[in-house]
């Protein structure tokens, strides 16, 4: 959604700051770039351009397909327009190989379904950002959410949960987050 990419977005573009060139950003959904769209870029290539070309992708070919920021975030965006499918786990895993060669962060933009490639990104993190609200039917969803993670294996100590859009309403607390979760808080936006 797009607080998820709204947070994957601004956490790259510090991150770049601080390691211009060194910092990627990777939207790995099939439907639209709101990546792309956010940091107002204008790319030639996707993501699926990557992932098409398992044979031929290392770090030439990975250069020619990715985007650069002024702040200094390199991104490699999702599709410039709606594509159906999932991108294979196999193909993330041969992407995450060449990327981590020649990044010092990366950043991983992630459908929100629990398809094989989004379980591959996940396993391959060694932190997972997970973005909920302060509403009873949000922390339902986060709560299945983690629950479907310990279900596949993940452990869930990467698990950091950041609670968006603190202060929006009364009904729910942190404290309330926490309880639902069994997981502490680990960052709040405003």
């Amino acid at each position: 959604g797009l607080g998820v990419t709204t947070i994957a977005t601004n956490l790259g573009v510090c991150l770049a700051e601080r390691a211009p060139g060194r910092t990627i950003l990777i939207d790995l959904d099939t439907r639209q770039s709101d990546v792309a769209t956010f940091l107002n870029l204008r790319p030639t290539y996707s993501v699926m351009d990557a992932v098409e070309n398992p044979d031929r992708l290392d770090a030439s070919l990975l250069q020619g397909l990715v985007v650069r920021h002024a702040s200094g975030l390199v991104v490699l965006p999702g599709p410039t327009r709606l594509q159906r499918g999932q991108i294979p786990a196999d193909r993330i895993d041969g992407l995450l190989t060449v990327i981590r060669s020649q990044f010092d962060h990366v950043l991983l933009d992630l459908r929100h379904d629990l398809d094989p490639g989004t379980i591959a990104a996940l396993e391959a993190s060694d932190t997972i950002l997970f973005l909920t609200g302060l509403t009873v039917s949000a922390l339902r969803y986060a709560a299945a959410g983690l629950a479907a993670f310990r279900h596949l294996g993940l452990n869930t100590q990467r698990v950091k949960i950041v609670i968006m859009r603190e202060g929006t309403g009364n009904d729910v607390t942190i404290k309330h987050a926490q309880d639902a979760l069994g997981v502490p808080i680990h960052w709040r936006t405003p």
